[in-house]
This record gives structure tokens, C-alpha cells and sequence, in this order.
């Protein structure tokens, strides 16, 4: 039986002359497979689900909302909001947040500062529950973790780590990209990228068919630098935050 996935997978039956059969039987709505019950579902609770979902907040946590036109699909089933995240100013809501941050050589002086400042602000300031990783990009990716960081227990080494981040190298996110959408599971409620240069032409493409889920990735992108360098920069990232429910956001350097 095919499977699917890269490389494919298969499953066998059981090997031996007695024929494979599994009990089952239905009660009212749900289907009970060899011991096991299962309840109709729909593609947005799957989603939901597959994203860690439920995890609303408090009504003294919703003191502070971001705005709703950048809350993509963080509203919860009941309507309430869930946990926020904020990137240079950028609101962001759900569990689970990405951070993907050029350290291109373009990045090097006041810029960096500015962005490990934002940063360490940005991660001391998520609620103790939230999960997130940082992927600095410069050609290729650089994560401090291979799965997600748990804000609680990991802030305080992330901090650290932001502190020392350098910066060389070209600004192609191909590769942060891909680490968040393909390494990450479950995948992530709202990324924030952000730039001071040119990206390829290709990436929003390439963010578009990997964040082509049901119930998609909130995707705000922010770029930084001069006002003069700004138009050549947004039209690719204003596209990545139109075409993934985000905001584009230009921060003067």
C-alpha cells in the first residue's frame, strides 16, 4: 500500500497464510478500528490539531491584540485570540513562532545591533508557554536548535547566543525557508522574515508552494535600511506578505 512522502513509503500486511482483517464497527458518528475510536473531524480542526492548536489566552494575556488584519488564522474556534509575538513592532499571533533574520554582510554595524536588540526584545517577551526558533540566513541557514525551542526553558540560551551572531555572506533564505517549512514539526503559526537586501526573484515562489497548507503560515515580512534603498527591496517581500495573510513593513535605518 503506497504511502506517499519523498522518498516514497509503503506499508505490508502482516506476512503469513491467515488473512489480514482488522474489527471494526460503528457507533452513532464514530468508527471504532481494532480497539481504537475515531470522530469526524474537518480540514480546519485537523489543522488545528496539527499545529498544537487550543492554546488561547487568558483575558489578561489579550490585554495587548495586534491588529486584525495581521492575525491571519490566529483566532481560535471560540473567537478568542491566541499568544502574540512582536518583531520590530510587527504583531504577530499563534503558538509557535519563527524568526528568520538576514546576517548578510550588508548587515554588519548599526544594523546588526538593531536586529539583536529587536531580537533579544522579541524572545525575553514571549509567554513562558510559546515555542520558537531562530534561523539566521546568509546563503545558507544557521538555527541554534534543530526543533523548537520551548520560551520558558531555552530564552535565556537563546539570548545568549543572539548576543554573539556575526554577520557574513550573501541574503538568500532558500535555506531558512526550507528549515521552517520542511525540519519544523508541527509547523508554524506566523514567521516574521526579515531583510536589508535583495532577495532572489524566486523566493516567493518557493514560500508560496511550501506554505500551501489548508489553513497556511502567517508570513509578515520587514525590511530595514535607507529610504532610498526600500523601493528595489519591497515589491518581492511586499508580495511574500500579500500572498501568505501577512504584513509588509518598512523599518528606516
Amino acid at each position: 500500500m503506497p504511502l506517499g512522502g519523498e522518498p516514497p513509503r509503503f506499508a505490508e500486511p502482516p506476512t503469513g497464510a491467515s488473512p489480514w482483517t482488522v474489527p471494526w464497527r460503528r457507533e452513532a458518528h464514530e468508527l471504532i478500528l481494532d480497539g481504537k475510536r475515531y470522530a469526524p473531524t474537518t480540514l480546519e480542526v485537523f489543522e488545528s490539531l496539527r499545529r498544537g492548536g487550543g492554546d488561547l489566552a487568558t483575558a489578561e494575556e489579550r490585554r495587548e491584540t495586534a491588529p486584525a488584519a495581521q492575525l491571519g488564522s490566529a483566532i481560535g474556534a471560540g473567537g478568542e485570540r491566541t499568544k502574540e509575538a512582536a518583531f520590530f513592532g510587527v504583531r504577530g499571533g499563534g503558538k509557535r513562532f519563527v524568526f528568520i533574520v538576514d546576517i548578510s554582510g550588508s548587515m554588519s554595524g548599526a544594523k546588526l545591533d538593531r536586529l539583536k536588540q529587536e531580537l533579544t526584545d522579541s524572545v525575553r517577551d514571549l509567554d513562558d508557554d510559546a515555542e520558537f526558533s531562530i534561523v539566521f540566513f546568509a546563503g545558507t541557514a544557521h538555527v541554534i536548535d534543530q526543533g523548537w525551542m520551548h520560551a520558558k526553558r531555552d530564552r535565556d540560551r537563546a539570548i545568549a547566543l543572539i548576543a554573539q551572531q556575526g554577520c557574513n555572506g550573501g541574503t538568500d533564505p532558500t535555506d531558512a525557508f526550507n528549515f521552517a517549512f520542511k525540519s519544523l514539526s508541527p509547523v508554524p503559526d506566523c514567521i516574521f522574515f526579515m531583510t536589508d537586501g535583495m532577495i532572489p526573484p524566486w523566493i516567493p515562489d518557493h514560500v508560496r508552494a511550501l506554505n500551501a497548507a489548508r489553513i497556511p503560515t502567517v508570513v509578515h515580512t520587514i525590511v530595514t535600511g535607507t529610504a532610498a534603498e526600500e523601493p528595489a527591496i519591497r515589491p518581492h517581500m511586499e508580495r511574500i506578505a500579500t500572498e501568505n495573510q501577512g504584513s509588509y513593513t518598512f523599518v528606516p535605518q
